[in-house]
């Protein structure tokens, strides 16, 4: 892999848990999102969701997407992670 390639993926990488961040801060933060009607709040920094990402080798995923193990709980370090989308929507009928 040639140094040009490396840093698109660098940056593609982060651009994935800088988005994923984002996302969570809507929800959170949005006042007609049900997470924000549930009380739900987030606690991840963006330097917590990159280290989520390298942890659960998530750049390795078809579809990453940020799961909470426990749905009633916030988003913090211990109760996230990242799982393959497919994997997630089993989960979360559950």
């Amino acid at each position: 892999m040639t140094e040009k390639q490396k840093i698109k993926r660098r940056e593609q990488r982060k651009k994935s848990w800088g988005k994923k961040y984002h996302n969570i801060q809507r929800r959170c933060h949005y006042h007609k999102h049900h997470y924000c009607e549930k009380g739900i709040k987030n606690y991840l920094s963006l330097t917590d969701i990159k280290d989520l990402w390298i942890r659960d080798n998530a750049d390795k995923m078809k579809e990453p997407v940020i799961h909470r193990k426990n749905n009633k709980k916030d988003y913090t370090i211990n109760n996230c992670e990242f799982i393959e989308k497919e994997y997630h929507k089993g989960k979360s009928k559950k």
